[in-house]
């Protein structure tokens, strides 16, 4: 189970820090890459629900966190607002997340 958790910290971490390449490429073409390289992990890795269901609600609410942060590329990305959206209210509606 450990393993488990520090694969999934290790995603929502690597996911954070592309994240911050967003901000440092002044090119819109290497933002475009990046954003499609952010795009690729989350829809296949957090926003499929490949993530370890309870007790892993931390990892849950770091995702949650990482889509916080990428909040402002949704509109660039339209194919992700719908999946966001579903993760968002599926975790909401786990009692050991929603109360984190």
């Amino acid at each position: 189970a450990g393993s488990n958790w520090e694969a999934v910290e290790a995603l929502l971490f690597s996911i954070g820090a592309i994240g911050g390449e967003l901000a440092t490429q002044d090119r819109p073409g290497q933002r475009q890459q990046v954003l499609a390289s952010v795009t690729e992990l989350l829809s296949k890795y957090i926003l499929s629900d490949s993530m370890p269901a309870s007790p892993m609600s931390l990892g849950h609410l770091a995702a949650l966190k990482v889509i916080q942060n990428y909040n402002k590329c949704l509109p660039q990305n339209a194919t992700l607002v719908q999946p966001v959206l579903q993760f968002i209210v599926g975790r909401l509606s786990d009692p050991l997340t929603a109360s984190g």
